[in-house]
């Protein structure tokens, strides 16, 4: 398989295969793990000062892509979280 038709192949494939083809993760995270990882990301995100709403966005679209599991009310989470602004300098 050539690296153009592999790539069509990920660019096609579900969420779940390509976590396991690619990075070799089996199983998914519990959603409370889930929820701790992407909250991390907005943290990172934060340290500019703000999360800006493109960035926030992103790790949303991520969560829904890779973690399904995740609940509505969990997105919602993400959706509102406020990271500490400044927590390191």
């Amino acid at each position: 398989m050539t690296t153009e038709n592999k790539a069509k192949t990920y660019e096609n494939a579900p969420a779940s295969r390509i976590k396991t083809e690619r990075y070799g993760i089996a199983k998914a995270f519990p959603p409370k793990t889930s929820l701790v990882w992407y909250k991390a990301l907005l943290l990172c995100a934060s340290k500019d000062g703000e999360i800006v709403q493109k960035e926030r966005d992103w790790v949303i679209g991520h969560a829904i892509t890779f973690h399904p599991q995740l609940s509505e009310s969990q997105i919602d989470e993400l959706r509102t979280y406020d990271a500490p602004v400044r927590l390191m300098r």
